[in-house]
């Protein structure tokens, strides 16, 4: 009972990562909201530097989302072939 609970704890890591993983590589959806402000705010003061600054932030945290689904990723996988060697399949 101890190994199927753990199988499926493995299981849902490892469906938590990919998706982590992808919301990192094709972003969550920020870009096209600060492109948004960026123009408002360009068409009312003519500066876009403050706005530029939350683009650079929010792609930072794309990137380390995706590099913690990564991490997850090959945390699970390990776990998994260990899992699967202590059961000697492999």
């Amino acid at each position: 009972m101890e190994k199927i609970y753990k199988v499926l704890k493995y299981f849902l890591y490892l469906i938590s990562s990919i998706v982590m993983m992808l919301f990192g590589s094709r972003g969550l959806g920020f870009d096209s909201i600060i492109y948004f402000i960026n123009h408002i705010t360009w068409k009312i003061t003519g500066d876009i530097s403050q706005s530029i600054k939350y683009l650079v932030f929010f792609q930072v945290v794309e990137n380390i989302i995706s590099l913690i689904g990564l991490i997850l990723f090959i945390y699970t996988i390990t776990n998994i072939l260990l899992l699967l060697k202590e059961k000697n399949d492999i």
